[in-house]
């Protein structure tokens, strides 16, 4: 087997390669562990949180995570990508967020005062009171009040902004953005 040091995120850890039945020794965590930890670094997991035909690579920090080279290759929706980065336009992104325990649902779509500001894509326990799931956030309504990390979804439904550490200069840079 070979172990690897994942290249999208330093703190995400090490991928295994190999046959499961020669890796009974290693003390490997469950997917539910994997998955908190993966979405609190905002790393987005294949079909669970890229919708086919309605995700962006952009929107999903694939840039970020060295995913998307601007130098070359070819690739379907190049244009598309590339315009998104060179104009500075992705109206919507991945954010993780903490929502009040057993309160939502993968595929539920949230909106705070009328307005749809995402669909949650990836959901597991974070700890006794809170989930933790990715969201696809249209940017401008979340962030219509820069200063807001904790939004009130109903009476018993309350979500929180979780930002890596990686994400935060980048946060800072699109709420600016909201208000040049």
């Amino acid at each position: 087997f070979d172990i690897l040091t994942d290249q999208r995120e330093k703190n995400l850890g090490k991928v295994i390669i190999g046959d499961i039945k020669n890796l009974k020794f290693l003390n490997i965590s469950d997917n539910k562990i994997w998955n908190s930890h993966r979405i609190k670094l905002c790393i987005p997991e294949g079909s669970n949180d890229l919708l086919l035909t309605r995700c962006y690579l952009l929107e999903a920090w694939l840039d970020k995570f060295k995913s998307v080279d601007f130098k070359k290759g070819c690739f379907i929706g190049q244009e598309v990508t590339a315009r998104m980065h060179y104009k500075g336009k992705t109206k919507k992104k991945f954010l993780p967020m903490l929502g009040s325990k057993n309160k939502f649902k993968s595929g539920e779509y949230l909106e705070i005062n009328q307005t749809k500001i995402g669909i949650i894509t990836s959901i597991e326990k974070f700890d006794n009171n809170f989930d933790i799931f990715l969201v696809k956030a249209n940017l401008e309504p979340l962030f219509y009040n820069a200063n807001q990390e904790e939004f009130i979804i109903s009476k018993e439904k309350k979500i929180k902004l979780v930002q890596p550490k990686w994400m935060k200069p980048y946060i800072l840079d699109i709420k600016k953005s909201f208000f040049k």
